[in-house]
């Protein structure tokens, strides 16, 4: 199953409503260099792996950069549990983009800042897992991205570039070129980290309707990085419905390294998915965040995902006092996890279960019921995770009175007891 494809499944369960609502924050500050640092900490701390990720994410020309704090960003930073990072370039082109043709280097401008950046949240919070630490950006700011990743894959695991390529221009373009000579200039900028590439992931994205990046560039620029990481042993195409087409690399041991996607109906924009704004974010389509994270996350990651099918509840119930109402469901868990317990709180009332099956009659109140499902899971790595769903449903008590009762008008009931319970 192609990565797409896990994220639409993604995108309908987020649909749902079925994934609590973020609890983390978004802050804007100074650090490393930068003036302007939009970052988000996730409220999830390590839900996968042995640490936080980092994800750093350079704008695009004539963008804002806090144009990425409502582009679901941190749907990623949850799901991930990764710190996400927005720096507005310092050094800067026309339209703002980063300065992407000036000189190069680790110790160079906005390159270092990149590489200080790092370094500095690395050494405030040591939960950061340095093989978790991802660059990504969109056309200068993918550019940008691209030569900070080259030059420094020991710093940089993963690399995220959309509407950016190796090309300079259209005429390059037109020249089919071998990917060792377009990667040579990567290799370049390495010097002696260029060995680092080897465990390092890389996805290059363009959308359709980008004239700034047609599918020759891109093509170019992921065989070129697919022989820089060693991941052109094979390669597997699949198109997705109307969304996109995915080329995946495959190293020699069997692990997808190097992603094409190219993106159908996107212009020059950073795709969010449903629900994002802001300049040049796309909502037409899938998350491009929430992709590269699940592609470039270490392969000795095995992520948890939780279930919770079933106890689908009446809006109303009508019962006799005393009468119970069923619930019935179940939790599945699949991944880098086992399941530990399944709790139901019933109008406060909590039950605890070791079984992730449960079918059972409850007693109820008349009115509104609230009814909480709990499944508690234990991670591969020792920590926790509790999944949840609320419910609520009303009870009616339904009230039987005596057969003789109906020889009487109603307007007499009041007047005898045991009909009376007959006018609720």
């Amino acid at each position: 199953m192609g990565h797409i494809i896990r994220k639409i499944a993604l995108a309908a369960l987020l649909a749902s409503g079925s994934i609590t609502a973020n609890a983390g924050y978004w802050e804007t500050e100074s650090a490393g260099g930068f003036q302007v640092v939009h970052k988000y900490t996730p409220d999830s701390i390590a839900p996968v792996g042995d640490g936080l990720g980092l994800m750093i994410v350079l704008h695009g020309c004539t963008q804002p950069a806090s144009s990425y704090r409502t582009a679901n960003l941190d749907v990623v930073a949850e799901n991930e549990s990764m710190l996400i990072a927005v720096p507005e370039a310092v050094n800067r082109q026309g339209f703002d983009c980063w300065d992407t043709t000036g000189a190069k280097g680790r110790s160079v401008g906005d390159y270092k800042r990149l590489i200080d950046l790092v370094k500095e949240y690395t050494a405030e919070s040591s939960e950061i897992d340095p093989n978790k630490v991802y660059i990504a950006g969109l056309n200068s700011g993918g550019v940008f991205a691209r030569n900070a990743w080259c030059m420094a894959p020991d710093v940089f695991a993963g690399l995220g570039t959309m509407g950016a390529t190796f090309s300079t221009g259209q005429a390059e373009a037109q020249v089919i070129r071998d990917p060792s000579e377009v990667a040579q200039q990567c290799l370049d900028l390495a010097g002696e980290a260029k060995n680092y590439f080897a465990d390092s992931k890389a996805v290059v994205a363009c959308g359709g309707s980008d004239g700034f990046s047609p599918y020759s560039h891109c093509k170019q620029a992921a065989e070129a990085i697919a022989w820089l990481i060693d991941s052109s042993s094979k390669s597997v195409t699949e198109s997705v419905d109307d969304i996109a087409t995915e080329t995946t690399w495959v190293s020699q041991d069997g692990i997808e390294k190097t992603a094409l996607l190219y993106i159908n109906g996107v212009e020059s924009a950073w795709p969010g998915g449903a629900g994002a704004t802001g300049s040049y974010i796309d909502n037409t389509s899938l998350n491009f965040g929430e992709y590269l994270g699940e592609f470039l996350r270490p392969d000795y990651i095995v992520p948890c995902l939780v279930r919770i099918n079933g106890f689908q509840m009446e809006e109303s119930y009508v019962i006799k006092e005393g009468e119970t109402v069923n619930v019935a469901g179940g939790v599945e868990v699949i991944g880098g996890c086992k399941f530990e317990s399944l709790s139901l709180v019933l109008n406060e009332q909590r039950y605890q279960f070791d079984t992730p099956v449960v079918d059972l009659d409850m007693a109820v109140s008349e009115g509104q019921n609230e009814l909480i499902v709990e499944a508690d899971v234990r991670r591969d790595n020792g920590t926790w995770l509790t999944d949840s769903i609320q419910l609520s449903f009303d009870v009616e008590y339904k009230v039987e009175v005596p057969s003789w009762c109906s020889y009487f008008p109603e307007m007499y009931w009041s007047w005898l007891p045991s009909c009376a319970a007959g006018l609720k």
